[in-house]
């Protein structure tokens, strides 16, 4: 585990990123369950709703980002690569709320994951000065 837990005054404490991210995923975790537990979606409205899906999107870039955290061999972590990993699921649950998913948004959106992953693979090998 790349990320040690730091001993400060006799406790033992993580490291900020990695506390804040930990943050990020458990509230999300908690406003996306209590919001599907507790309401319908006529309750919620059009609001709610898509409050559900930035929710997903939340939880699936803290999730990937506390993976790439954990194998990332730097101690440097950007979220950039996670995106579009997190972005695609939620834009399929979306898309399939809707019962308009078809075979074309999903090639679509493959092409756009894979387009954003080499950007910022090019990107990260060539920082700009």
């Amino acid at each position: 585990m790349k990320h040690k837990l730091k001993r400060i005054r006799g406790l033992y404490r993580l490291p900020v990123k990695l506390a804040l991210v930990l943050a990020i995923l458990i509230g999300s975790l908690l406003m996306l369950g209590f919001i599907i537990t507790s309401f319908t979606p006529d309750e919620v409205g059009p609001v709610g709703v898509t409050s559900i899906f930035i929710l997903v999107f939340v939880v699936g870039l803290a999730m990937l980002t506390l993976v790439k955290m954990f194998f990332n061999k730097t101690t440097t972590v950007t979220i950039e690569g996670s995106v579009g990993w997190a972005l695609a699921p939620a834009v399929f649950l979306a898309l399939g709320s809707l019962k308009q998913l078809t075979v074309v948004d999903v090639v679509l959106m493959l092409v756009f994951v894979a387009l954003m992953g080499f950007y910022i693979r090019l990107a990260t090998k060539n920082p700009r000065k």
